[in-house]
């Protein structure tokens, strides 16, 4: 799957593109791995995912509608595989239930 940031155009031609792509790559991880470390970090993230819709099957009535939840959940996804990349996702989402208990 292609990252939302991963942009292509004149800017991001050869290697000082894929450098900016990866110093931003490791910049949004950074950003991750510190929301993951703290209960309210992991809530958003969650909020975040779920809102998103990406554990939710849906049947839009339009194609306006189906372009506008595919998109949502494209951006859900991309938040996912952050967590993933940096092995927050077993945490994140196996510990749900700990967090709401111990600060919720």
């Amino acid at each position: 799957m292609k990252d939302w940031f991963d942009m292509e155009g004149p800017d991001c031609a050869g290697g000082a593109g894929e450098a900016a792509r990866a110093l931003e790559q490791a910049r949004l991880e950074d950003a991750v791995r510190g929301l993951v470390e703290s209960p309210d970090g992991r809530t958003f993230l969650r909020w975040l995912i779920h809102g998103a819709g990406v554990f939710r099957a849906v049947y839009p009535q339009s194609h306006a509608e189906a372009a506008f939840q595919e998109g949502r959940r494209t951006v859900g996804l991309s938040v996912l595989q952050l967590c993933v990349n940096v092995g927050a996702g077993d945490k994140l989402l196996n510990n749900e239930m700990n967090d709401e208990v111990n600060h919720g």
